[in-house]
């Protein structure tokens, strides 16, 4: 990325020897932290395939050549120290590459986008409109594109892939000291925690099906066969190493379960089902549809009925009364709770993330007194306000 302003100037080393990536990670591994990004290659490939990382420290910035290099135990041995707190903005894909490749998630960590959203500056705002509001710097996107996985790449590329950290390191020092002074540092820790569960990054195949789209109506043996169709489709995408919809797409997957071909002849009759997938896995498809007896059909929920009117008058006062705490503290509503979530509140649900954690010390608290019929919300010289029954 080029900036047009406040220009940090951090040298920028290329590393693609393991002399140099040895050098770089010896002296990264004595920083109290590292700003890390990653750029990979998706589009072709079931697991993603790492081409540059790009590590900030105080002195220097590192731009590793993944592609050129081919043993990263250095690499590895810095983003896995527990002594280095790594930095990153929106890190779920970085850590999911870095998972598959090193098989362990980093910690501890820092999330610029999640610290950015606990001081009030949007509940996913993006790096270059992060970097643009509390820097002052405006970052191109004309690489947001590139591939990554061609070489050489341009001088215009590598000081993009830098930029990605120079300003990471910035961002990290301003959120890092206002929410210290704000004592929300462990607020941050609480949002980072799934983010460091390994599960996060890992599909077995018997539970692909939670990651099919449009399957909210697929009961008993349809239910079955997708669980079925989706572990099939996931392990060959996983042994191919090519994306899932290569092989079958979720709307077509969906149909096959609609429909429970249990010939081949069958297949044909079904729009959408290429016969060079007919032809290549046909009797795949039929094999995993038949094979229904090995899976259960997960329970149906009851039906949810709609709030009455009375419900939805009680759910905008629950909003108002959360705008309000949410305001006081400097933070969008949408960060603290959902309409959904208080559509369960209202329901009688309790373990809600709104009466958890630093959300209940904001708003879920208050939440349950009004409830209760403890405090209420009136106005007061044109303005909203709480006060005890």
């Amino acid at each position: 990325m080029s900036s047009s302003s406040m220009q940090p100037t951090s040298p920028v080393r290329f590393i693609h020897t393991q002399a140099e990536l040895i050098d770089f990670c010896n002296s990264a591994q004595s920083c109290p932290w590292v700003a890390v990004d990653t750029e990979f290659m998706r589009e072709r490939t079931y697991y993603p395939k790492l081409c540059l990382v790009q590590i900030g420290i105080p002195e220097e910035i590192g731009l590793i050549d993944c592609l050129e290099l081919g043993d990263l135990t250095p690499l590895w041995s810095l983003l896995h120290d527990e002594k280095v707190e790594k930095i990153f903005h929106a890190a779920d894909q970085d850590l999911e590459v870095i998972y598959h490749l090193s098989r362990a998630v980093p910690q501890p960590l820092f999330d610029t986008q999640i610290a950015a959203a606990l001081l009030g500056h949007g509940d996913q705002i993006g790096y270059s409109a992060l970097a643009e509001k509390l820097l002052g710097v405006h970052l191109s996107k004309a690489h947001s594109r590139t591939d990554w996985s061609k070489r050489p790449l341009s001088e215009k590329q590598l000081n993009y892939a830098a930029d990605d950290v120079r300003y990471l390191m910035l961002l990290y020092a301003k959120l890092n000291k206002q929410l210290t002074d704000l004592e929300r540092l462990d607020w941050l820790q609480d949002e980072q925690q799934n983010l460091t569960a390994a599960s996060r990054y890992s599909t077995p195949p018997n539970q692909a099906w939670r990651k099919v789209k449009g399957t909210s109506r697929l009961r008993g043996k349809h239910h079955q066969a997708l669980q079925s169709l989706a572990a099939w489709r996931e392990q060959l995408a996983i042994e191919k190493n090519q994306p899932r919809k290569w092989i079958l797409k979720d709307e077509v997957l969906v149909d096959l379960c609609k429909m429970i071909p249990r010939e081949i002849q069958e297949l044909s009759e079904l729009r959408g089902l290429p016969n060079s997938i007919i032809d290549n896995y046909g009797d795949k498809i039929i094999d995993a549809l038949n094979r229904l007896e090995q899976f259960t059909s997960p329970p149906i929920r009851p039906k949810v009925t709609k709030l009455t009117l009375e419900e939805e008058g009680i759910m905008d006062t629950l909003a108002a009364i959360v705008k309000l705490k949410a305001l006081e503290q400097g933070l969008s509503p949408g960060s603290v709770t959902s309409r959904k979530e208080l559509e369960q509140l209202i329901r009688g649900e309790k373990s809600l993330d709104i009466l958890k954690g630093w959300r209940y010390e904001v708003a879920g608290h208050t939440l349950e007194q009004f409830v209760s019929g403890k405090i209420q919300i009136v106005i007061r010289a044109g303005q909203l306000k709480l006060e005890s029954t």
